[in-house]
């Protein structure tokens, strides 16, 4: 069979593998529309190297419109025994993203409580109220997911400095949806490291209300040179690129949660009168005898 490789997926995985060290495992997914991810016949991984990037790309490729095919955010330092490696496996950063789902089939109300962003329009202005632009943007058919591209890899090589980068991950995260919260609408936090976001190139089908939606095509979107440029420039780099500490600048800290204090009823001090030690055998003493004895 042959496999036909968009260039926007191989470019779209060079953009940002390519430069990491050939060590460092990168993970893919591909699910079936509704499947459950423990479902392991309807649910595969698959991975590969910074120096097998041809050969993801072809894989992301051979499902066609019968799979949803994803790739992990955070390439790790081994692979995993089964699945797609838990948090404790990610161990490099190379960039920050942001998944911004607009009101579309297979999409479900925001647990915040907000409405989604209601199209492509409401949900790109989540992404301008960022003080820096996303290197690419992709169109996924039922939302817009952005990537924030490193000017290189930052890999941690012990625990300590694979904490950091975890945690810059959940603080962006944080901020993106705070970033929607301002604009009164709901944005998923997305902030965990194993985190899976969609392959350009591929497809998009959700199974909604028993239904498949039709199948869409991920699409790069805003790239510059992109695709005249890639021929030319391999690998392709889009722009902008940035450090860890411009992105950290630009995290907005969520609103603090206000709690409603907890009312206490006190009663307000009683004035005493003289009876107030009056008791049951007080009573008793004061009855005549007329009143305890038998006629």
């Amino acid at each position: 069979m042959t496999i036909t490789v968009m260039p926007s997926t191989i470019g779209h995985l060079e953009a940002l593998f390519a430069g990491l060290p050939a060590e460092l495992v990168l993970a893919f997914t591909a699910v079936e529309p509704g499947a459950p991810w423990t479902d392991r016949a309807r649910c595969e991984h698959a991975f590969f190297s910074s120096a097998e990037l041809g050969a993801a790309a072809a894989w992301c490729s051979s499902w066609g419109p019968a799979r949803n095919v994803y790739l992990r955010a955070m390439p790790m330092h081994a692979r995993p025994g089964s699945g797609r490696g838990t948090d404790e496996y990610s161990c490099a950063l190379v960039g920050l993203w942001a998944d911004v789902d607009f009101d579309a089939p297979g999409h479900k109300r925001g647990a915040t409580g907000l409405p989604l962003p209601l199209d492509v329009a409401a949900a790109r202005r989540v992404l301008a109220s960022i003080d820096v632009p996303p290197s690419l943007v992709l169109h996924t058919g039922g939302g817009i997911q952005a990537w924030w591209v490193l000017d290189g890899p930052a890999v941690g090589r012990d625990d300590t400095a694979r904490a950091r980068l975890r945690e810059l991950v959940a603080r962006w995260g944080e901020s993106m949806a705070e970033h929607g919260r301002r604009l009164g609408v709901h944005v998923d936090k997305v902030n965990d490291a194993s985190r899976v976001l969609r392959v350009a190139g591929t497809w998009r089908t959700k199974l909604h209300d028993h239904v498949l939606t039709a199948p869409a095509r991920v699409l790069l979107a805003e790239v510059g040179v992109w695709p005249a440029g890639i021929a030319h420039e391999r690998p392709w780099r889009p722009g902008p690129r940035y450090g860890l500490d411009e992105l950290g600048a630009a995290i907005i800290d969520p609103a603090p949660t206000v709690t409603q204090p907890q009312l206490e009823h006190v009663r307000p001090p009683r004035e005493r009168h003289a009876d107030d030690d009056f008791g049951p055998a007080d009573a008793f003493a004061r009855l005549p005898w007329s009143a305890v004895l038998e006629p």
